[in-house]
């Protein structure tokens, strides 16, 4: 049997030899680690401010876009029609409830006549903007083909705020009616840039275009000029900060601290007080210039940094260990080796990452050689436990999957008291026959998909898909002491949901009925074939309560045994019904505020 040495006995006769150079070459490391470490943090901070800006920006203009896109469509199916004077303002009343972002929403007709319907106040008023000059050019062009857009923003002075418009074209049966416009104030943005850079020396800005700002700190401060009706965003080159006016400057040098930072241009710039990093991105989505968005911070402002105490460090040590950091260096590299491929097996376990994990070799020193013959069979083992977890949590719920591996395989019958969710879709059979088999599951996974995150967030265990119904359980195998609270608010939540999106471009309407009683949970079936499953007549109550909203003309109904549970929630009776499979019958109850 060949020899191998102990890490004991390598590391006494190596490092013991040479302890004075170990201790410089150990310095030397570690700061190399500490200023790779810093940079990436600096780096992963960098990049992570800039996304927040840009998700801050898209969470408050795509809801309006999307909203532009339902309006118009409810115009071209008829939903909505321009005769209906008092229908067409509760309309849009509506629609600036649903989006917090828009101020304002006007609609322009081809004759010039224009609502407006106020946020502030809740007003809707009535003007003629046929004087002005270029609203017939601005209409034909809409006309024939422009689609959604972005305007350029600008101060607008009867609000005095800077804001941004939206415009969408609207149709009906191909005949054009004119435009739609929505009035997004966009002074909220140095306000959130100020709070996201807030105990940071970052001085963070938004661009429109390379030479208008559109967001920054010194934009909070109240303007006071009149002199110009609706005036376009200030000027770059006369805006009053000199470190941003430099941003576009030929004399800028790129720097390499932060040139990783995805999708984003890093530069230094040069004023007569300071040396300064500029990181910036552009966002092409709205409108005909881009967005700039971005920060800069001073170089010089912190001479007592993480960075500069590193630097002086290692410039000290490097004069005194240089000739030890070459020996450190030497033998590190076979020492060290392995240690760091234990380490990065374990970082990649930690992340989850089993299938990227090749095997460590076999090693000379037997510690290390022992320690990786353990940890190629900890992972063969972990990779296949995680394999049995994937595939059990395919086929039956996380808390029942949970149980059967703990169990080794044993799943205990379980009774109590809990209520059961019963969702149908309506009208599916005939949008099945349209769609096509395969066209039919795609949207069937999409809203399933939906519909179980939903039923998941309030602690539901779906048990059953049954064709385009879901069958689920609150209070098993879960415990839940508002079982029957939880299983409404899931069913609101669903109707809402289908309500406000579709599902691979088709709308699709709901159906539940909610039961509470007796039920009984477990595994069922062949010995070598179960299936986990919920027993009852609260279970088959639940599925012929759903059925009854087609008479009652309601999407939630529950039983009385259900609305027994929820005394702080507002309900509607439906009356008594009779109900298949059962003597009595049962008193219904709808929400009272969706009756």
């Amino acid at each position: 049997m060949r020899y191998r040495p102990s890490i004991i006995t390598v590391t006494c006769i190596s490092i013991g030899t040479l302890v004075g150079l170990a201790v410089a070459g150990s310095l030397w490391l570690g700061l190399s680690s500490a200023t790779q470490n810093t940079r990436r943090l600096m780096e992963v901070q960098a990049g992570a401010l800039l996304n927040t800006v840009e998700q801050r920006i898209e969470s408050r203009l795509q809801p309006a876009a999307e909203q532009a896109q339902w309006i118009a469509a409810r115009f071209a199916d008829a939903t909505v029609a321009l005769d209906d004077r008092a229908e067409l303002d509760k309309f849009m009343r509506g629609t600036l409830a649903a989006t917090s972002q828009v101020g304002d929403i006007a609609l322009v007709e081809t004759d010039g006549t224009a609502t407006r319907w106020r946020r502030a106040d809740g007003i809707s008023q009535l003007g003629v903007w046929s004087d002005r000059a270029d609203l017939q050019e601005w209409l034909r062009a809409a006309e024939t083909g422009m689609a959604q857009h972005w305007r350029e923003p600008f101060f607008a002075d009867n609000t005095g705020e800077y804001v941004l418009l939206h415009n969408t074209p609207i149709t009906t049966t191909g005949t054009f009616l004119g435009m739609i416009e929505q009035v997004l104030p966009i002074t909220g943005f140095s306000k959130e840039l100020v709070q996201l850079a807030e105990g940071t020396p970052l001085v963070p800005f938004i661009l429109y275009g390379r030479n208008r700002v559109l967001a920054h700190p010194a934009l909070l401060a109240n303007s006071t000029d009149t002199s110009t009706p609706n005036r376009p965003l200030p000027l770059l080159s006369s805006f009053n900060d000199p470190v941003l006016q430099n941003i576009w400057s030929d004399d800028n040098r790129k720097m390499r601290l932060m040139a990783t930072v995805e999708r984003a241009q890093a530069n230094v710039t040069w004023t007569d007080q300071s040396a300064y990093a500029i990181l910036h991105r552009f966002i092409d989505d709205y409108g005909d210039e881009p967005w700039i968005v971005g920060f800069y911070f001073d170089l010089n402002a912190e001479h007592d940094t993480v960075i500069d105490r590193l630097l002086k460090a290692a410039l000290g040590g490097l004069g005194v260990f240089l000739f030890s950091i070459l020996c450190a260096i030497l033998l590190g590299k076979r020492l060290g080796r392995p240690v760091a491929q234990i380490a990065s097996v374990a970082d990649q376990i930690g992340k989850g990452r089993l299938k990227a994990i090749a095997p460590l070799p076999e090693s000379r020193v037997a510690d290390i050689n022992a320690a990786n013959l353990a940890i190629n069979k900890m992972v063969a083992d972990l990779d296949q436990q995680q394999l049995i977890r994937d595939t059990l949590g395919r086929y039956l719920p996380e808390p029942v999957a949970r149980e059967v591996l703990r169990d080794n395989g044993e799943l205990t019958p379980q009774s109590s008291i809990a209520t059961i969710l019963f969702c149908d879709l309506a009208g599916f059979t005939s949008l099945a026959e349209r769609l096509g088999a395969s066209a039919t599951v795609d949207v069937l996974n999409a809203y399933f998909s939906e519909a179980v995150g939903i039923l998941e967030t309030h602690k539901g265990v779906v048990t059953q898909f049954q064709g385009d119904g879901i069958l689920a359980v609150f209070n098993l195998p879960l415990p839940n002491p508002q079982h029957a609270r939880s299983a409404l608010d899931a069913a609101q939540q669903i109707t809402r949901c289908a309500d406000s999106r579709e599902f691979l471009g088709h709308r699709l309407s709901v159906r539940i009925g909610l039961c509470t009683g007796e039920v009984l949970a477990g595994a069922v079936g062949a010995s070598g074939r179960l299936s986990y499953t919920v027993h009852g007549n609260a279970v088959n109550t639940a599925a012929r309560i759903e059925a009854l909203n087609k008479l009652t003309n309601t999407r939630i109904l529950l039983s009385s045994t259900t609305a027994m549970h929820l005394d702080t929630v507002q309900l509607k009776s439906m009356g008594e019904f009779e109900i298949r499979g059962k003597v009595d019958t049962d008193e219904l109850f709808t929400v009272a505020d969706s009756a």
